[in-house]
């Protein structure tokens, strides 16, 4: 997983974007009645890049999410 990569390079903005893809991809998987791989692994280390990242609102969103609260921020 690249998000991994990156953490440890401080490149927590990339990590963000590489399990926002990740994450994008299991809701697909989902929709075509497939069995995504750690799902919750994805969403997870988005959290973990975003806080580090200091992308506090970013973070919270995703947390949510993993709670299966809805989304306020829109």
């Amino acid at each position: 997983m690249a998000s991994h990569t990156f953490v440890r390079l401080g490149r927590y903005h990339d990590g963000i974007q590489s399990n926002v893809r990740a994450f994008a991809a299991d809701i697909e998987d989902v929709k075509q009645c497939r069995e995504p791989y750690l799902p919750e692994h994805n969403l997870e280390m988005l959290i973990y890049s975003a806080t580090l990242g200091g992308e506090v609102g970013q973070a919270l969103r995703y947390a949510k999410a993993i709670r299966g609260q809805p989304d306020d921020s829109s």
